[in-house]
């Protein structure tokens, strides 16, 4: 379960008690925040400004400021990463592809800034000949694929998954 246990386990203990939000189908939390499941949020009073701010920060950066402005509130390069790999194993039941679904967003204690992570990867390999430069359909992955300098620390993130960090054996 990703609960406060999986969080404390991944992030340390003393990072146990962020925001954790997870997004069922069909939505991208850019444009429907409400959609978002924001765990334990009546019953400990939790507010959404963490994601609200996120959100504002992503519509309104210029091209210029974007990665400095949204890697304040969010792990980028770790998004990037996340973005390659889901791209590579042809997960379309995930953020950046449509249908837009199935993923967590946690604010890390520890620096205060997000961290995406894949939900139900039960859809993968569905199209060996997908090409992982495909423009996205979410917001965010398409905002960063539209800036060339991200564009590039993605392409960069596709080939550092595949010949860095996968594993063929």
């Amino acid at each position: 379960a990703v609960d406060k246990k999986f969080t404390g386990r991944s992030f340390g203990g003393e990072n146990a008690d962020g925001n954790l939000y997870e997004a069922g189908c069909c939505g991208d939390f850019v444009d429907d925040v409400p959609h978002m499941d924001l765990k334990d949020e009546a019953s400990e009073g939790r507010s959404r400004v963490d994601i609200l701010a996120l959100v504002k920060t992503i519509k309104t950066a210029s091209d210029q400021d974007f990665e400095a402005k949204v890697d304040a509130r969010m792990d980028l390069q770790r998004f990037l990463d996340g973005y390659a790999l889901d791209a590579l194993l042809v997960h379309k039941n995930g953020y950046h592809y449509l249908p837009i679904a199935n993923y967590f967003m946690y604010d890390n204690p520890a620096d205060a800034r997000f961290v995406f992570m894949p939900s139900q990867m039960h859809d993968v390999f569905g199209d060996l000949n997908f090409n992982p430069y495909t423009k996205p359909d979410s917001t965010l992955s398409l905002r960063v694929r539209n800036i060339p300098s991200l564009d590039t620390k993605y392409r960069a993130a596709v080939l550092h998954v595949l010949y860095d960090l996968w594993d063929t054996d």
